[in-house]
């Protein structure tokens, strides 16, 4: 996982399932940690609705437009995606 400029990009796997059928979406929490940098809980959902073989792994990359995590008053925001953690500076 990294940031360049105002998108965050995730690279992740799958065994054996065809990455053209899955459905990415990045869902942020309403709520922000009060620290300095403040926190924010982000979580990446996965939507494959087809069976998947359990063969050779297939990755991914894939990217999303993180400007409106952006918090009012700071130059940065930490973020908790799915349990890593990365500083989003701007």
């Amino acid at each position: 996982m990294k940031i360049v400029d105002n998108c965050l990009k995730i690279k992740f796997t799958a065994p054996g399932c065809d990455p053209n059928e899955w459905f990415e979406k990045l869902i942020a929490q309403e709520g922000i940690a009060k620290s300095n940098p403040p926190i924010r809980g982000v979580r990446l959902s996965l939507d494959n609705r087809f069976t998947c073989i359990p063969i050779t792994p297939v990755y991914k990359e894939i990217s999303f437009n993180i400007e409106d995590l952006q918090i009012y008053g700071s130059s940065s925001v930490l973020l908790n995606v799915s349990g890593n953690w990365i500083l989003y500076e701007y």
